[in-house]
């Protein structure tokens, strides 16, 4: 199994989030969550809730992984220019140019973030970085919240520097954000976030489909089970026969140009393999149900190949 998928492949099983990021994105630059709102309160205005179109814009990707190339791929269609920004050079393909972060800075009309949370990515979006923009932008993360430090953000809201943002995740979120009235209450700038006309905020659910879960089940059942067979290969097997083993098979788990570190399935496996043995015969869909949070951790799993 682990030779024949690749990084890429993973994560899209597990992580399904383009088509919810261009929502997202239709839904902030058109005032659709806010001026539903003002439905709900009886309040019908037009013109304060006129919105953007997509044509003629540009699109910025920090990060060029599996998400943001299936992002950029969606996008092919709408006449907006993609451009993309990441660390490891020569990622282009025929949905995005290849810049700089300068040039993500100087031409684009809105921002994407698609990066796990490396140390040159947390709190890539600060101060700094939006007084640097040569225009006001609109932002999307659905990445890692800490890319975005809150405050500035709020900050360049209220200076007109952004102007709104889709945010799936939060530098603050804890338990897939469970705890968010709690939070507001004595987080100043997240209830800034929370009651502005210019901010659109889920509760991480940019790839939780009904779909995704089905998939996570189905692709985590193969190396689980490989592993849980393997184990018991250890148990009944002398010596010499585990360090061979291990030797061609089991180590380091390789997937094509990228490596799963095993330490990071440690937390999936106990969860999963009762998961599997439970659930032998049942629909996926209700499998994973079985299991408190393992749907959480596969998922944090996949982010290493985002």
């Amino acid at each position: 199994f682990f030779k024949q998928k690749t990084a890429y492949e993973i994560a899209s099983c597990l992580v399904g989030s383009e088509m919810c990021i261009r929502d997202r994105l239709l839904s902030l630059i058109n005032n659709i969550s806010y001026s539903h709102n003002e439905i709900n309160n009886g309040i019908w205005s037009r013109e304060s809730n006129r919105g953007f179109e997509l044509k003629n814009k540009t699109i910025g990707l920090i990060g060029y992984g599996h998400t943001g190339k299936s992002f950029a791929k969606k996008l092919s269609g709408l006449d907006i220019n993609t451009i993309f920004y990441d660390l490891k050079p020569n990622l282009k393909d025929e949905f995005a140019k290849e810049v700089t972060l300068d040039e993500i800075k100087e031409k684009a009309d809105i921002i994407s973030l698609h990066t796990s949370l490396t140390k040159e990515a947390s709190g890539i979006i600060n101060t700094q970085f939006i007084n640097e923009c040569k225009k006001p932008f609109w932002i999307i993360n659905t990445a890692r919240g800490k890319c975005i430090k809150t405050k500035d953000l709020v900050r360049g809201i209220n200076e007109n520097k952004v102007l709104g943002a889709a945010l799936d995740v939060l530098e603050s979120e804890k338990n897939s954000f469970e705890q968010l009235s709690q939070t507001t209450k004595s987080n100043s700038n997240l209830s800034a976030l929370v009651n502005s006309k210019k901010i659109v905020l889920t509760p991480h659910v940019a790839g939780w489909t009904h779909e995704s879960k089905i998939n996570m089940i189905n692709i985590i059942d193969q190396p689980i089970l490989f592993i849980y067979f393997s184990i018991i290969f250890f148990i009944f097997s002398p010596p010499k026969y585990i360090k061979k083993a291990i030797r061609k098979n089991l180590a380091p788990l390789p997937i094509t140009e990228n490596k799963i570190n095993p330490k990071r399935l440690i937390p999936v496996i106990p969860a999963a393999m009762v998961n599997i043995l439970y659930g032998i015969g049942e629909n996926p869909a209700n499998r994973i149900a079985h299991i408190p949070h393992l749907e959480n951790q596969i998922l944090e799993f996949s982010y290493e190949f985002q």
